[in-house]
């Protein structure tokens, strides 16, 4: 990892972690774990917000996450993330998509129209 890759992860993890209820917890292993699996970090706070586990299970779930969203697109990919079905799946993906608006906003992440990845610097 390059000096300008430890700052801008040094940065995010600090304007995670500035966040009054976060809701995630070890901000360094969420956004290692991003960077490692090329997601974007945003998405990768709405995922660690609800499954706050170690380092080695975050990086299997994005890239599991990843490859998902690389072959079905963004929403499509966190719908069949879910595991379920049906309407079940849709308001999985809905409160997921509602989830990294926010998520972007708090971490001036790229726009709606980003498919997700991260960019290689």
């Amino acid at each position: 990892m390059t000096d300008d890759e430890c700052a801008q992860d040094e940065e995010l993890i600090a304007r995670i972690r500035g966040f009054d209820r976060p809701n995630v917890r070890n901000p360094e292993w969420v956004v290692r774990a991003a960077r490692n699996a090329r997601l974007e970090p945003a998405i990768a706070c709405v995922i660690a917000e609800r499954t706050p586990v170690g380092p080695s299970t975050l990086h299997t779930l994005f890239a599991r996450l990843r490859q998902l969203q690389a072959e079905h697109g963004l929403r499509a990919g966190f719908r069949r993330y879910s595991g379920a079905l049906g309407p079940e799946a849709d308001r999985y993906a809905d409160h997921l998509m509602a989830r990294l608006a926010v998520w972007r906003h708090r971490l001036g992440a790229p726009s709606e129209e980003s498919d997700g990845r991260l960019e290689s610097r």
